[in-house]
């Protein structure tokens, strides 16, 4: 779940998925920056070496198919690159620098959906929309790259653009409906908290369990 609590009173609740068992979302503290509307999704590195090159290899239209463009970097403006230009063979699995970069761009099917809100962390994680909403209906929600996705992004982007940013709702809405790329900076302090709580005190007071899905517990010898 994800918790906007001011004054002791939660003002946004909603659900969210979180990073899958390999991919653990980290935790941590950070200030909320900005809102990216309409967002490129720049490929990390380690996805590209494991999921887009396995997949572009296999399949020369993957990149049409996936709305995908590749570039020297990941600014849309930079060198235009086609994947005969470059030796994808030598960056398949692993980890390290991949000196080109996939970027989906901007649109209503972007994986990272219309919306995300960007904390700047060491760990590159951040909350964004989705297209996958029917990951919200299982009890279970681990399955992302290590990103929190938000169940109802349009929730949080209205409640925070109209308490913490500067911009109006009709100059939000100008630049969502746009489908180009624009950034709402936050102009009221805003901390982001990413917690991992196997116990919980709910709002009736009642204290709920979970499962030990990263075994975080476990590594603290937390087990009773």
């Amino acid at each position: 779940m994800v918790r906007l609590i001011e004054e002791d009173k939660t003002s946004v609740k909603m659900r969210v998925v979180v990073g899958k068992k390999k991919q653990k979302t980290p935790i941590f503290s950070e200030d909320l920056s900005y809102i990216t509307l309409n967002p490129q999704w720049s490929v990390p590195d380690s996805i590209a070496r494991n999921e887009v090159i396995p997949d572009l290899l296999k399949n020369p239209n993957y990149l049409t198919e996936s709305r995908m463009v590749m570039r020297k970097t990941y600014d849309l403006n930079s060198k235009k690159l086609t994947p005969a230009s470059v030796d994808l063979k030598a960056y398949v699995g692993g980890k390290g620098y991949v000196p080109f970069k996939f970027i989906e761009v901007p649109s209503k099917k972007n994986g990272l959906g219309r919306v995300k809100f960007i904390f700047p962390n060491q760990h590159s994680v951040y909350m964004h929309d989705t297209q996958s909403k029917y990951l919200f209906k299982r009890k279970v929600r681990a399955y992302s790259h290590g990103c929190v996705r938000l169940s109802d992004p349009m929730a949080m982007l209205d409640y925070v653009s109209k308490h913490y940013t500067a911009t109006s709702e009709a100059d939000i809405k100008k630049k969502y409906d746009s489908l180009k790329t624009h950034y709402v900076k936050i102009t009221k302090r805003l901390p982001v908290h990413t917690s991992y709580l196997t116990a919980y005190v709910d709002d009736c007071n009642e204290v709920l369990v979970f499962n030990d899905i990263y075994g975080y517990d476990k590594t603290q010898k937390l087990n009773f």
